[in-house]
C-alpha cells in the first residue's frame, strides 16, 4: 500500500487533476507570504527595535554568515533564495 499526498485527488476537470502535493505547497506559499508581511510591517532604523526585529535581524546575520562560511562573497544576493 502506498500512501502519497499525489494520490490524494481534491479536484478534477478533465486532464487536470488538483492533488495534496498542489494544494498544501500553495497553502505554504500563502502562509510564508502572509507571515513575512506580519513579521515585516513594522520594521524601523531607529535605536529602539522590537524584540521581534531584534530576533529577524539576529536569523538574518545568521543566514549571511553561513552563506559567507560556504565560500559565497556576495550573500545578500542570495539569502532571498537561500533563506528559504
Amino acid at each position: 500500500m502506498r500512501l502519497s499526498p499525489d494520490d490524494w485527488i481534491i479536484w478534477e476537470y478533465g486532464f487536470i487533476k488538483l492533488n495534496g502535493t498542489i494544494l498544501m505547497t500553495w497553502v505554504l506559499m500563502i502562509v510564508l507570504v502572509v507571515g513575512s508581511k506580519l513579521i515585516t510591517r513594522k520594521l524601523t532604523t531607529g535605536i529602539l527595535v522590537t524584540r521581534w526585529q531584534c530576533m529577524l535581524e539576529i536569523v538574518v546575520i545568521g543566514i549571511n554568515k553561513q552563506i559567507r562560511d560556504v565560500g559565497i562573497e556576495r550573500p545578500e544576493k542570495y539569502i532571498s533564495f537561500l533563506g528559504t
